[in-house]
């Protein structure tokens, strides 16, 4: 099909240029953002796993490895011992990123730059494999070019695409399980059922939210089929051929995924909890000797035992709660409204017009083919990792972030390539499409480095963010370097602080007091997330700040008072 922009033999150009200018914004955000809450929880425990084999750190209980590996890629490149967060007792910290930023030879911005940068280039990958991807799915280039466009410059994807967490690990785990998926299933190759494993098995080792895969991957296979009797799949399927394939995925699944955690296997009891009370009310008749045997025999190592661990450490996590804050409301058990609410104030509005033009566009070709495969089908792939992660999402009691949407974003994003569809004049195509990218653009530009506290101007802007949404859709402890730069400006040399955020104040050469809950004089910081009365002992401790007027919002999420 010829290109109907009349740009079309610079669509390579194009493409190239909106991945440099989002490798630009993304390196822009890693040098000027301070850590960010997790991540000095997360930063280096990879080094120390591969070099220890132990996984029975409590890091390792919050969530699998694999992001822990890769933020850990480059740091071994740095003159800093890998137990350096070990202490004189063989235990592990809980800030092993505080000991690499402060403890070592170097500016804390080298081994934080270090951290987060394969999670950088990951960010670029995704975004190539979507292009790639979208430019099959649609036959066209420029339709590729959009879609990439909107991913690249996505404010929430570049938020927590150059942070050394666990989402976009997730995130790009799902999307390159499905992709691999699709090539299988279209071209059938064995090298590509290695990979959908592969990528399958990364997801598990990303997040417990990863497990949705077992839900997203066989409705993938049942769609096909069923799209193959049809006649609107290019491929036979029968229901042998299926159930061979898998099981195959399965065994390479289970491969993988023990691979990540080194084939390491755990006991569930140890000596030190002996007696084993359990098999003693059980086995009550045995004699002693018999007892013994049970012991020796539940004191073995259980391979997956540390993955199972981290899944009920996090089914816990979900039954107790969060303390969550949505408008002005705090709950542990959250709200069934709180994702849609988030997505709505946290999406540009562009791609809120955007989404509404695809769905234009695929309704035009809802009948059609493409290369053997019906419009619909195309459209239900893109959308059951949508489905499989937005629904759920709503009945969850950790409503901390719109980052727990992450995951289903990319397809999304290859969703919004229909909207080149949606014009039957080409000049209608080229006015609106043009002033809309142009929109998009100016929104990633001058929101840089402050994508995570970003909001849209339907909820009135990122200075406004505070009243709607907290955590880690706000304030996550990254703008204390910004602070720092707000009061070298200007000439303050102490200031009064309560700043939430895992790292220290005074490692960036920030002089402080700490903020008391009573009424004082001076310079006051105060973070967002305790101006609105979250993560205290004493939840009212800052009322009294409440009804002053604001002096200045740092990176929209650090509260300045001048009181002087």
């Amino acid at each position: 099909m010829s290109m109907p922009i009349p740009l079309k033999r610079y669509y390579r150009l194009l493409t190239i240029g909106i991945i440099l200018v989002s490798f630009a914004l993304a390196l822009n955000s890693v040098v000027r953002l301070s850590a960010a809450y997790d991540e000095l929880i997360f930063v280096d425990i990879g080094r120390y796993l591969w070099h220890s084999g132990d996984f029975t750190i409590q890091q390792v209980h919050y969530h699998p490895p694999l992001s822990y590996y890769l933020n850990s890629a480059f740091l071994d490149t740095l003159k800093v011992p890998w137990r350096i967060n070990v202490n004189a007792q063989g235990h592990y910290g809980f800030w092993p990123g505080r000991a690499i930023l402060y403890h070592g030879p170097y500016s804390p911005d080298l081994p934080l730059f270090l951290a987060r940068y394969p999670f950088v280039l990951l960010f670029i990958l995704v975004g190539a494999v979507l292009w790639r991807w979208a430019k099959q799915l649609f036959r066209r280039e420029d339709a590729a070019t959009w879609s990439l466009l909107f991913f690249a410059l996505s404010p929430t994807v570049l938020a927590h695409g150059t942070l050394a967490t666990t989402d976009f690990v997730l995130t790009a785990m799902i999307f390159l399980t499905g992709v691999s998926l699709w090539q299988f299933l279209r071209y059938r190759r064995f090298l590509w059922l290695v990979a959908t494993a592969f990528f399958f098995a990364g997801g598990l080792l990303s997040k417990l939210t990863g497990m949705a895969l077992w839900g997203i991957v066989p409705v993938f296979f049942l769609v096909t089929w069923w799209a193959a009797h049809r006649g609107s799949w290019p491929q036979s399927l029968t229901w042998r051929r299926g159930v061979v394939w898998g099981l195959t995925l399965i065994l390479l699944i289970g491969f993988f995924t023990a691979a990540g955690y080194g084939f390491h296997s755990s006991p569930a009891w140890s000596p030190a909890t002996r007696p084993h009370r359990l098999l003693d009310k059980i086995f009550f008749f045995l004699p002693e000797s018999g007892n013994r045997l049970l012991y020796r025999i539940a004191e073995q190592p259980i391979p997956g035992y540390d993955y199972m661990h981290m899944f009920l450490y996090q089914i816990h996590h979900q039954e107790v709660g969060h303390d969550n804050y949505l408008l002005g409301h705090r709950s542990f058990r959250g709200w069934i409204y709180y994702f849609p609410v988030a997505w709505m104030v946290k999406t540009p509005l562009v791609t809120m017009v955007t989404l509404l033009l695809a769905l234009v566009g695929f309704w035009r070709l809802r009948q059609k083919k493409l290369a053997g495969v019906s419009h619909w089908l195309r459209a239900v792939w893109l959308g059951i990792p949508v489905a499989a992660i937005f629904i759920p999402a709503l009945f969850v009691h950790t409503d901390i972030g719109i980052r727990y949407l992450l995951p289903f974003y990319p397809y999304f994003f290859v969703f919004l390539g229909y909207a080149l569809y949606a014009f039957k004049r080409r000049r209608w195509r080229l006015v609106i499409l043009g002033a809309l990218a142009m929109g998009y653009l100016f929104t990633a530009l001058f929101t840089t480095p402050d994508y995570i506290s970003y909001f849209n101007l339907l909820a009135g802007g990122p200075d406004n963010g505070y009243k709607i949404l907290a955590d880690s859709n706000l304030d996550w402890g990254q703008s204390l370097k910004e602070l720092k730069v707000y009061l070298d400006r200007e000439g303050i040399d102490e200031v009064k602080l309560a700043y939430f955020g895992s790292e220290l104040p005074e490692k960036r050469g920030i002089y402080y007091q700490p903020l008391k809950c009573t009424p004082e004089k001076g310079v006051i910081a105060i973070s967002a997330t305790y101006w609105q009365e979250l993560y205290q002992d004493n939840p009212h401790c800052y009322d009294w700040l409440h009804p002053l007027p604001v002096t200045k919002q740092v990176g929209h999420t650090i509260f300045i008072y001048d009181l002087r």
